[in-house]
């Protein structure tokens, strides 16, 4: 079965172009109107992935999940989405090799069931978009938060901490690393350059030192669309 990523409904062309010549299948996700607009297509606001499994919320696209029914169990969760926070970060959260980090008082009830049945091991940050702010590999983790950097190391993870802002997102002052990423086998992808970023050369050696390749999907300045979610086989 061929490899699939969601996304937001408003990458770019060249994005899109870019996937489908490496062979991972765009599948965008419809805006969830519950939400502050300039997120309303973030993937990460509104489902998270974990294994074969997507969960997602209650008011979920019926049409998106058919459509990503061909690659994922997909697990509809009882939460409803708000633009208020924090109810608007019940599936920010990631992974990254068995530790689970979120704002633990806020992750959905399904997703957490699930991370204590499959043995993980859970970690409470103070960040509630947790996702978003973290580029994760699986195995290390690149952040621009302080308390998810500090956490991560205590944890034994190899991190990197870099400055605040310089990344895009329509409607806000910045965005943040995880939301312009995604990975898939040993490759980061990144929805622009890192070409204007202060931290470019940091990030760059650090994925060299941990054997990971890097694409950018588009020469565009980089943009946080809410992380691209891969689904690899």
């Amino acid at each position: 079965m061929p490899s699939a990523v969601i996304c937001n409904p408003d990458v770019t062309e060249k994005i899109i172009r870019c996937f489908n010549e490496l062979e991972i299948n765009p599948v965008l996700i419809p805006r969830c109107n519950d939400v502050a607009f300039p997120v309303s297509g973030h993937p990460d606001i509104q489902v998270f992935s974990a294994d074969d499994n997507l969960f997602c919320h209650r008011n979920i696209d019926r049409s998106f999940v058919n459509k990503s029914e061909k690659f994922y169990n997909i697990i509809i969760c009882d939460e409803i989405l708000s633009g208020n926070y924090p109810r608007d970060i019940n599936f920010n959260c990631m992974t990254s090799g068995n530790f689970f980090f979120h704002k633990l008082n806020c992750t959905s009830e399904k997703i957490l069931t699930y991370m204590k049945e499959t043995g993980r091991t859970l970690v409470n940050v103070n960040q509630g978009y947790t996702g978003c702010s973290t580029l994760r590999t699986g195995v290390s983790i690149i952040t621009s938060d302080t308390g998810i950097y500090e956490a991560s190391v205590s944890a034994g993870i190899d991190s990197l901490l870099i400055s605040s802002g310089n990344i895009n997102l329509p409607g806000y002052k910045y965005g943040f690393i995880g939301g312009c990423s995604g990975i898939s086998k040993n490759t980061v992808y990144l929805s622009g350059t890192l070409e204007n970023h202060p931290d470019s050369e940091k990030i760059i050696s650090f994925f060299k030192k941990n054997s990971l390749a890097l694409k950018y999907l588009s020469d565009d300045t980089i943009t946080d669309y809410g992380s691209f979610i891969i689904r690899d086989y």
